[in-house]
């Protein structure tokens, strides 16, 4: 219809996952690569005809959701919060947001193939987990590490205690 007509735009909804490796979600991971190499070459491919495809990549949101995956002892908010440079988790109408500004073609009408992270700056940050413990200890994940802890805060500013620790490791 989109194709026939000569316009429209569509937004798939991604996630981080997409864009960094998430631990214990492999097939959700998988998927959300996939999407986005689908976004960037249905962009390719209908650009010229004049459909957009683009992609949003949310973070964590404070969803039901959340709430039901935390509730499994995973993880609490702050294992999430302290990763987010702007210390929040998203909020639904974040994402609503983002995704209506690559579906207006007048606030976005020459954007194409694009990835768009609606996270709080965590994957512009994130080189990978670092946590630092009650004790004031930093602790890097083992290889193969699954989940957060909940008893460490995670620290994504610090990159002088990481390279201490790495040498220590060497």
């Amino acid at each position: 219809m989109m194709l026939e007509a000569g316009v429209g735009s569509i937004v798939n909804v991604a996630s981080i996952a997409g864009l960094r490796g998430v631990a214990d979600r492999a097939a959700y991971n998988a998927s959300k690569h996939g999407l986005l190499g689908l976004t960037r070459t249905l962009a390719a491919e209908w650009g010229g005809r004049g459909v957009r495809v683009n992609a949003v990549c949310p973070g964590w949101v404070k969803t039901e959701m959340d709430v039901a995956d935390q509730a499994a002892g995973g993880y609490v908010d702050s294992d999430i919060v302290g990763q987010v440079p702007m210390g929040r988790f998203a909020a639904p109408d974040d994402i609503a947001t983002a995704i209506a500004f690559l579906a207006d073609p007048a606030s976005s009408g020459f954007v194409n193939g694009v990835t768009l992270p609606v996270d709080g700056g965590w994957t512009l940050t994130r080189a990978g987990p670092r946590y630092v413990c009650a004790n004031g200890d930093l602790q890097l994940p083992r290889a193969g590490a699954a989940k957060f802890s909940g008893r460490c805060r995670a620290r994504t500013s610090d990159l002088l205690l990481v390279r201490q620790a790495l040498s220590q490791l060497s």
